[in-house]
This record gives structure tokens, C-alpha cells and sequence, in this order.
């Protein structure tokens, strides 16, 4: 099921060479998950470029073609490290 976040953020910018996004999703919207250095999150990330003006790429972990956004035991890890609160 797919729905809004509450406090989620997002933005993305157009650059000479390319482009950026960013994320947030404030930590108490994912049930049960404590965020604390050494905890790990399943992450999954692809870009999938289709539009016409070049040959189509993409970029999937693993290059696995049927990943599921149901299965987070297929996704990558992502260890949260010690850092600063800013």
C-alpha cells in the first residue's frame, strides 16, 4: 500500500552534469525502528532513465529485474554510523 508521510520532505535539483535527490522521512513514521548507530534499514534506490533522447539505462542492485518493493529481505542494507544531530 502506498501513502502519504507525514513530515517526509523531498527535493530535487537539475545540475550542468546531472541531477540530485533527497529524502527525509522522519524517524517515528517507521513503526518500530529504533535509529540508533548499528541499526540497520532495508533500502532500496533505482533510476530507470526511459526518456527518448539517448539509449534507455538503468540502475537496479544487483541488476535484479523482478525486485519487489514488497520483499525488503531482497533490498540492500543501509548500517546506520555514529555521527553529528544536525
Amino acid at each position: 500500500m502506498i501513502a502519504p508521510v507525514p513530515g517526509a520532505k523531498y527535493r530535487a535539483e537539475i545540475h550542468p552534469k546531472g541531477w540530485k535527490a533527497e529524502l527525509a522521512i522522519p524517524w517515528r513514521e517507521l513503526s518500530g525502528f529504533d535509529a540508533k548507530p548499528g541499526a540497520v534499514l532495508a533500502l532500496e534506490l533505482r533510476v530507470n532513465d526511459a526518456d527518448k533522447s539517448h539509449p534507455r539505462w538503468k540502475i537496479d542492485p544487483g541488476d535484479v529485474e523482478d525486485l519487489s518493493t514488497e520483499d525488503p529481505s531482497r533490498w540492500s542494507l543501509l548500517k546506520l554510523q555514529p555521527g553529528s544531530e544536525n
